[in-house]
Protein backbone atom coordinates (compact mmCIF):
# COMPACT_ATOMS: atom_id res chain seq x y z
CA UNK A 1 0.00 0.00 0.00
CA UNK A 2 1.18 3.46 -0.70
CA UNK A 3 0.52 6.46 2.03
CA UNK A 4 0.01 9.55 0.33
CA UNK A 5 -1.38 12.68 2.70
CA UNK A 6 -2.33 10.60 5.11
CA UNK A 7 -4.23 8.01 2.96
CA UNK A 8 -3.85 4.45 1.89
CA UNK A 9 -4.05 3.53 -2.28
CA UNK A 10 -3.07 0.15 -3.70
CA UNK A 11 0.22 -0.05 -5.38
CA UNK A 12 -0.92 0.26 -9.52
CA UNK A 13 0.69 1.75 -12.69
CA UNK A 14 -1.25 4.67 -11.61
CA UNK A 15 0.29 5.38 -7.87
CA UNK A 16 3.62 4.09 -9.44
CA UNK A 17 3.79 7.14 -11.43
CA UNK A 18 2.53 9.14 -8.32
CA UNK A 19 5.25 7.49 -6.07
CA UNK A 20 7.98 8.12 -8.83
CA UNK A 21 7.24 11.42 -10.53
CA UNK A 22 9.81 13.61 -9.19
CA UNK A 23 12.49 11.67 -10.74
CA UNK A 24 12.99 13.00 -14.20
CA UNK A 25 15.97 11.43 -16.87
CA UNK A 26 19.35 13.39 -17.48
CA UNK A 27 20.09 11.32 -20.94
CA UNK A 28 19.88 8.08 -21.92
CA UNK A 29 23.35 8.47 -23.80
CA UNK A 30 25.73 5.73 -22.67
CA UNK A 31 28.55 6.54 -20.32
CA UNK A 32 32.13 6.60 -22.17
CA UNK A 33 34.41 3.72 -21.93
CA UNK A 34 37.95 4.29 -19.83
CA UNK A 35 40.85 4.19 -22.43
CA UNK A 36 43.69 2.16 -22.07
CA UNK A 37 45.60 4.46 -19.74
CA UNK A 38 42.62 5.11 -17.50
CA UNK A 39 42.21 1.31 -17.34
CA UNK A 40 46.16 0.65 -16.69
CA UNK A 41 45.80 3.17 -13.60
CA UNK A 42 42.80 1.55 -12.22
CA UNK A 43 44.49 -2.04 -12.38
CA UNK A 44 48.00 -0.71 -11.06
CA UNK A 45 45.63 1.12 -8.19
CA UNK A 46 43.92 -2.12 -7.61
CA UNK A 47 46.82 -3.68 -7.32
CA UNK A 48 49.22 -1.83 -5.12
CA UNK A 49 46.49 -1.18 -2.65
CA UNK A 50 46.48 -5.03 -2.73
CA UNK A 51 50.34 -5.20 -2.26
CA UNK A 52 50.17 -2.64 1.13
CA UNK A 53 46.76 -4.00 2.19
CA UNK A 54 48.97 -7.20 2.33
CA UNK A 55 51.77 -5.68 4.20
CA UNK A 56 49.63 -3.82 6.57
CA UNK A 57 49.87 -0.48 4.64
CA UNK A 58 47.45 1.89 3.53
CA UNK A 59 48.37 4.68 0.46
CA UNK A 60 45.47 7.19 0.69
CA UNK A 61 46.25 8.35 -2.66
CA UNK A 62 45.54 5.60 -4.50
CA UNK A 63 43.08 4.22 -2.11
CA UNK A 64 40.89 7.54 -3.45
CA UNK A 65 42.19 6.43 -7.29
CA UNK A 66 40.56 3.14 -6.33
CA UNK A 67 37.49 4.60 -4.96
CA UNK A 68 36.84 6.81 -8.17
CA UNK A 69 37.52 3.60 -10.67
CA UNK A 70 34.31 1.69 -9.18
CA UNK A 71 31.57 2.59 -11.33
CA UNK A 72 28.60 1.70 -10.23
CA UNK A 73 25.80 0.59 -12.82
CA UNK A 74 23.01 3.09 -12.85
CA UNK A 75 19.27 2.31 -12.38
CA UNK A 76 17.51 1.14 -14.85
Amino acid sequence: MLVQDGKLFPITTRTRKLQVKHITPVTKSQVARAGRWEDFICVFAQAFNAMLGFLGGASPIWLYIEEKCDISEPNP
